[in-house]
């Protein structure tokens, strides 16, 4: 789950949307791949283009190219572009009945809307060196130390009649673990951008979804949001079920 994340703060999964060939897959239905295909072809390779020196499918790719602070923000302004492009492109007849997940919207605009303030591209740049991004050891360390926080707000919440009471000590344990394990500039990094989710008109699904179970993934937001939904009663079954495999991981490890 941590890989997943780092790739997304370093801009990987926006990397992997528009170059691991996800876009242009041919053994989907009509309308989606061809969909598909005119937004690649139309308003993402133009706008990548310049960018062709870096190997955006892989995370050693995307972190050469966010410490340059320069690149970065060319870069940003290049995912904005796209992603009016592709909104644009979504209203072809071809694309009728294909949804904004199907090609990756979500996750550009959100990436998008984070890198337009320089102060978060100071924060996203910074927190390109830390060695989280280039040690697998330490990679791995953070992995299951984050499994662990969550794992135990899990506990938490489930042992209150708040459900929300395991939350906010998921944030300050991802934010600490951040900190003692890939330095002060993840940790500020995570920080802000549990600050930035917690907005009540942003949507923040496409971060979110790094989570496994979509509704727990879907409640870790609202409680972040401080708006609460009602929990189905699954949820308890299906957080027990992943609270039960997180500690699994956890003793394998």
């Amino acid at each position: 789950m941590m890989k997943r994340l780092l790739a997304f703060l370093a801009l990987a999964l926006v990397a992997a949307s528009l170059s691991d060939g996800r876009i242009i897959k041919r053994e989907v239905e009509y309308s989606l791949t061809h969909c598909r295909e005119i937004i690649a072809w139309t308003c993402i390779l133009p706008h990548i283009a310049s960018f062709h020196e870096y190997d955006l499918s892989s995370l050693n790719g995307v972190v050469a190219l966010v410490r340059n602070r320069e690149k970065l923000v060319d870069f940003a302004f290049a995912v904005h572009r796209a992603v009016a492009c592709a909104e644009t492109e979504r209203n072809r007849p071809i694309c009728v009945g294909v949804s904004e997940e199907d090609i990756s919207l979500p996750t550009m605009r959100f990436v998008a809307e984070y890198l337009s303030s320089p102060s978060r591209l100071d924060l996203v740049h910074e927190a390109a060196y830390s060695p989280c991004l280039t040690n697998s050891t330490k990679l791995d360390q953070l992995g299951q130390k984050s499994a662990y926080c969550l794992a135990t707000s899990m506990q938490t919440g489930m042992g209150s009649s708040d459900m929300c009471a395991g939350i906010q000590a998921l944030r300050t344990c991802s934010i600490n673990t951040g900190t003692s394990v890939c330095g002060a500039e993840m940790g500020a990094l995570f920080q802000n951008l549990w600050a930035y989710t917690s907005q009540p008109e942003l949507d923040a699904s496409a971060l979110f979804s790094i989570i496994p179970d979509e509704n727990i993934a879907s409640f870790v937001m609202n409680c972040n949001k401080q708006n609460p939904t009602s929990v189905k009663r699954s949820f308890n079954k299906r957080a027990l079920r992943f609270l039960e495999q997180s500690m699994l991981f956890l003793r394998s490890e």
